[in-house]
């Protein structure tokens, strides 16, 4: 038996301690790729909420746009309206101003029609009329020739008479188209009858007596005009024959030699109806 001596040196000795903190600082490489997945998942969230982010300010920045754009549209419609309102305000008041002027020279036209009447008046009718004031009627004599013209008139006005009676029957619709007719075909004596009758009923009374004061005209009693188309004025001073009626008005006044009652009248067609062929036709 071999009784040999074994030793131990301090080489051969094992620190366990030095080993187990060796491997306790050493990383696994587990932990580091769970450091890096949560490190991408950060990362992920971060860009998704960002476009979520973007995502909402695109759609309030088109909701803003859409919003100038209506209250842009909202000022032109306002801008626009606020023109007609300057429009209408204007067109009234020159409507009121022609409206005043059509009135003054209606109350001009009573004024000289009154004038014309009494400056008119035939002699023999004013000397009859002086005599019966003084209670000398007797000394009224009536010539041959004006009793003859008396006759005349009477004749006339038992004719008229007669066809008056003769239209009764008829509606006033149809008298007017009837004398519209006889008055296109310048049958002027028929027509009055006619328009006459219209007038004793009341029927379109402006018109009638504008046509009326036509017929005088056309057949140079221009006294008899004047009244007529006074009668017409005062019923309708915004019908579209006016110009003519204003036109035609200042004629007379100059065919009966009032030149300066005729030129109120020239004047106001060509302030109220400017563009008119009347008024152009004024020198």
């Amino acid at each position: 038996m071999n009784n040999s001596t074994y030793s131990i040196t301090s080489s051969d000795v094992v620190t366990p301690s030095s080993t187990q903190r060796t491997e306790k600082t050493a990383p696994t490489p587990s932990s580091s790729k769970s450091t890096a997945v949560f490190s991408g998942n950060n990362n992920a969230n971060n860009a998704e909420q960002y476009e979520i982010l973007r995502s909402v300010m695109d759609s309030y920045e088109t909701k803003i746009a859409k919003q100038d754009e209506r209250i842009r549209k909202l000022e032109e419609e306002n801008q626009k309206l606020q023109g007609i309102k300057e429009y209408v305000e204007e067109s009234r008041r020159i409507q009121n101003e022609n409206q005043e002027k059509i009135k003054t020279v209606v109350s001009e036209l009573g004024s000289l029609i009154d004038s014309i009447n009494k400056n008119y008046v035939p002699k023999e009718k004013f000397d009859q009329l002086a005599n019966e004031v003084h209670g000398n009627k007797s000394s009224s004599k009536v010539t041959p020739a004006a009793n003859e013209s008396s006759k005349k008139e009477t004749s006339n006005d038992a004719a008229a008479a007669v066809s008056a009676k003769a239209l009764a029957g008829k509606d006033s619709a149809t008298l007017l188209k009837e004398a519209d007719d006889l008055y296109a075909k310048k049958s002027y004596n028929d027509a009055q009858t006619y328009y006459k009758e219209l007038l004793n009923r009341n029927y379109k009374p402006a018109k009638v007596n504008f046509t009326l004061g036509e017929i005088a005209y056309t057949q140079k009693a221009y006294s008899g005009a004047i009244e007529y188309y006074k009668a017409s004025i005062a019923l309708h001073d915004k019908a579209a024959y006016i110009p003519t009626l204003l036109y035609h008005t200042g004629s007379s006044f100059d065919k009966l030699g009032k030149g300066k009652e005729a030129q109120s009248f020239y004047k106001a067609l060509k302030e109220n109806y400017p563009t008119s062929p009347e008024a152009k036709s004024v020198k």
